[in-house]
Formats: structure tokens, sequence, C-alpha cells
């Protein structure tokens, strides 16, 4: 039987065995119904990746709601998904340009930002973003790593030229470093 009839046909039973559910947002509205507030809360991680309307659905099913996100990620992106062209005069562009969950939340939301960094297992990794984004902001969780071990980003002086939308110098070094890389893990 499906979730979504099992769900209608005993709710409540089903609710006070398993009251705590993960699933993404197209589950969520699959499975449950457009309840408003059918649930304490709902928790939304990565809303930076995920288009609003996506999200809408399932933050109208929570009591309380808490998204969670960084706008220093990519946004989200669908090659197959159609856009309406808006009309520069219209009075709805500032709505057009909210691209994530996040976005939108950031405006109707009181925003909390976390102070400390654990998950890089080498500390250098979220080192230079915490210093190019979040102006040295985050405490970083010092790492278990070996010292001796070579360091994961490395600084590589190419003198390559970007011409017609490729940079050819750059690659052939990217390739050398990458050989070099795979010949030392292999001893």
């Amino acid at each position: 039987m499906p979730m979504r009839i099992l769900l209608k046909q005993y709710y409540d039973l089903i609710m006070q065995i398993s009251p705590c559910w993960l699933a993404s947002p197209e589950e969520v509205s699959k499975i449950f119904p457009p309840n408003y507030g059918m649930f304490d809360l709902v928790i939304v991680d990565e809303a930076s990746q995920m288009a609003a309307e996506r999200g809408i659905p399932t933050l109208y099913r929570g009591k309380r709601c808490v998204v969670a996100g960084d706008d220093k990620q990519l946004q989200p992106y669908d090659l197959f998904q159609i856009k309406d062209e808006e009309d520069e005069d219209d009075e709805n562009v500032e709505v057009a340009k909210i691209e994530s969950l996040l976005d939108l939340s950031k405006r109707v939301y009181q925003q909390t930002t976390l102070s400390w960094h654990y998950r890089s297992e080498h500390q250098s990794l979220i080192d230079f973003s915490n210093h190019a984004f979040y102006n040295g902001r985050l405490n970083v969780a010092p790492s278990s790593i070996n010292k001796s071990d070579p360091p994961p980003i490395e600084w590589v002086q190419s003198n390559g030229t970007w011409e017609n939308r490729c940079n050819v110098v750059e690659a052939v070094d990217v390739v050398k470093k990458l050989k070099e890389i795979l010949r030392l893990e292999s001893i």
C-alpha cells in the first residue's frame, strides 16, 4: 500500500509510532497531505541550493520552521527548469530575483549565523573560505591530519592566457599537477 494511502487511513497511529520524518521536499509533497501545521517543527537544510518554490509546500506543513543554508554556496540550478521572463517594469521584479529558499527565508525569518565549522578534514580547506568569505568569523575546529601530509590546497603559478573561452597553458599545468599527485599516491 502506498505511504500516502497508509497515512490517509492511519494518520494518528503512524504519527504516534513515528513522529519524526526525514524526507526531500518532493517526497513531503507526495506523501503528506497539504495541511498547515501538521508538524511541530520542519527543518530544511542546504536551503541555499533549493529553489524557493520547492521548499514552500514543506514549510507550510510546519508550526515552526528552521531554514539552514549558506548564501556563499551555489544557488539552485536546474538546467531543465523553464522560467517565465519578467517584464522589467513589472511590480513583481523583486520577487522574481529570489532564487533559493534561503533567499526567501532571509526576508521573512530572523537570521542566526553559526560560529563553528567542523566538517573539513583538513583545517586549511576552510581557512581560505573563512577569510575570503566570512571575514575570519568562523571558529575552525582543529584538524587531526598529520602535519607532514601534503597540503590539500596548493597555489601553482600558471602563465597562460584566456583566449576563446579557454586557457590551454593552465589546462596543461593542471594535468601535469594531477599526474604528479597520482604518481605520489601510487607509491
